[in-house]
């Protein structure tokens, strides 16, 4: 049928018009090629069928007698339909079990596909009728999209299993077909065989030899997929992990040329997650560079991976390519943050580093202050500490000096009213670290106490007090009473501070460099103490003897306090 009723009909079924529901039928007798598939694939003919049974039974008899028609599109079409009619599942079933084996591929690959659609509404049908087991046949099929609509039916199906089994003879049946597959499909086979653990040698190399093609895909998703793919199967394999680098690397730096937001973004992501890549892409890191048109997104991701491509030999160009960033609405937190990692390379770059703070430390604007201050944390972590970046490639460990210039810009960062306000915790860290290093640090130390006294922050006074004891060990003969002054306030709070200021003085009782490795400071003088006892030097004046004496309980039984002794 043809012409203007073959419209109508048409019309109808696609919901311009209000049609009967007995026409559905009408549609599916009358119907030309174009209709009836219309009409199968319609959501009314679910719709309408799951509210009349007798329509559901006479429309389901219409779409099986159209799964045997000679015409491969409206047996598709049927199938799909047929799969999504609630109330026949024995008859899905079967028709769905002839179609996997159709000598036609597109119904074969409908068949696949339209089992999804009877899982929804009968899985039990699906599960106990021996569907499973044809869809693991299916996958041997010689027709890429029928695999691929058969392992993400299986996948589905079997999802509270934990998705499709992956076997020997499936993981090597898909590498040898990967060449087959679309880039979109051999980007899931390659995240599918994940699931696939080798059992030999041989295998491995096996495998490795079937995705070599692959790992020189300029797909981002391809070579990801494939680089995990790789790393996952030689886990016993480290020494292998650099020649896959050198593999990869002509494609890597391709894709960011391209200079792709979107892609650049998901390739440098995940470089991020890989471990060690320095000594490949060194030689390569000006596709890294940020460019000023980037988006804020990609400008934060290529400067997290600029540390993980620099070396003593591009660490210099690479810190002058990231200062201009360090100002940039979008991305001076991280400008910032990576010109500290960068600093840590060696005592040049640090000191290339440490000049290029000043300007920044002396910025009307108070973020870029505090991200600078955040900065000198990395550059100068903590004393004891174990960062892996606190020592350069050639053993070179960091130093703690600064120049007078940074010292006082420092300085004057630090003993900003709006800077202690706004981040009281990080000036105290910062003012602990550097407390050597800045002549005025007891001043400083001074004036926020009685910020953060006005505050009454049980965590920033535990800071505090903290900080005091750090400073002191730097300068003690400046800071022996405020200190006094701060234990004591911080023996008369409950909790957190009585609890910090418990473990500081049972720190206090160490020899100076023992102290200083606890607190992770450092002792810029050990021989302007009065003695190697810390508490003696805090007690010289008495301040703390009776507080000590009314306090002994507490001593006693803080378990902070209890660990900390037995540690030391």
């Amino acid at each position: 049928m043809s012409g203007p009723r073959n419209n109508i009909l048409v019309t109808g079924i696609v919901g311009i018009e209000n049609a009967a529901k007995r026409n559905i039928v009408e549609y599916s007798i009358f119907g030309g090629r174009f209709t009836k598939k219309i009409t199968a694939l319609s959501p009314h003919t679910k719709l309408w069928c799951g509210d009349n049974p007798d329509l559901s039974l006479l429309t389901a008899n219409l779409l099986v007698r159209d799964a045997s028609d000679a015409n491969p599109s409206i047996r598709c079409s049927s199938i799909s339909a047929l799969a999504a009619l609630p109330g026949m599942d024995e008859t899905s079933v079967r028709v769905l079990s002839v179609a996997l084996s159709d000598q036609a591929p597109q119904v074969r690959r409908s068949a696949a596909a339209s089992c999804i659609s009877l899982f929804g509404h009968a899985p039990e049908a699906v599960l106990s009728s021996g569907l499973v087991d044809a869809l693991y046949e299916c996958i041997r099929d010689s027709d890429p999209i029928v695999i691929i609509n058969c392992i993400l039916s299986l996948d589905h199906i079997l999802s509270d299993e934990g998705g499709i089994v992956v076997n020997k003879t499936i993981a090597h049946y898909l590498l040898g077909q990967i060449t087959q597959f679309s880039n979109s499909n051999v980007s899931y086979i390659l995240s599918l065989l994940l699931k696939y653990n080798p059992k030999s040698k041989d295998e491995v190399f096996l495998m490795l030899n079937s995705i070599d093609e692959t790992l020189s895909s300029r797909m981002p998703n391809v070579l990801i997929n494939a680089i995990k793919l790789f790393l996952h199967i030689t886990q016993d394999f480290q020494h292998l992990k650099k020649d896959m680098l050198e593999t990869v690397q002509p494609a890597i730096c391709k894709i960011l040329s391209q200079n792709i937001p979107e892609t650049s973004y998901l390739v440098l992501d995940f470089l991020c997650t890989i471990g060690d890549i320095r000594e490949v892409f060194s030689n390569n890191y000006k596709f890294f560079l940020v460019r000023g048109k980037d988006p804020g997104y990609l400008k934060s991701q290529k400067l997290k991976v600029l540390p993980l491509v620099c070396n003593e030999q591009n660490v210099g160009k690479l810190i002058e390519e990231v200062k201009p960033f360090c100002t940039d609405y979008q991305s001076f937190k991280d400008a910032i943050r990576c010109l500290g990692t960068l600093g840590q390379v060696n005592s040049s770059a640090k000191e290339l580093c440490c000049s290029s703070l000043i300007p920044l430390l002396e910025s009307p604007t108070e973020q870029v202050v505090a991200a600078s201050l955040e900065c000198l944390l990395i550059i100068f972590p903590t004393h004891g500490g174990t960062s892996s970046s606190s020592v350069s490639s050639s053993g070179e460990a960091v130093t703690y000096q600064i120049s007078p210039s940074l010292s006082a810009a420092v300085t004057r960062a630090l003993s900003s009213g709006s800077m202690q306000e706004s981040s009281p915790a990080l000036v105290l860290h910062v003012l602990g670290n550097l407390a050597h290093c800045l002549p005025s640090s007891p001043d400083i130390l001074e004036q926020i106490s009685s910020v953060i006294l006005a505050a009454s922050s049980p965590d920033v006074y535990s800071s505090l007090i903290k900080a005091a004891a750090r400073v002191f060990l730097a300068q003690p003969s400046q800071t022996q009473l405020l200190l006094s002054s701060v234990l004591s306030t911080g023996f008369q709070h409950k909790g957190l501070p009585t609890e910090m200021a418990a473990l500081v003085y049972a720190v206090l009782q160490e020899p100076p460099e023992k102290a200083a490795l606890l607190l992770g400071c450092q002792v810029y003088s050990p021989k302007n103490y009065i003695s190697n006892n810390l508490s003696t030097n805090i007690g010289s004046d008495h301040i703390l003897i009776p507080l000590i004496e009314s306090n002994k309980s507490i001593l006693a039984s803080s378990p902070e306090n209890i660990l900390l002794q037995g540690s030391v």
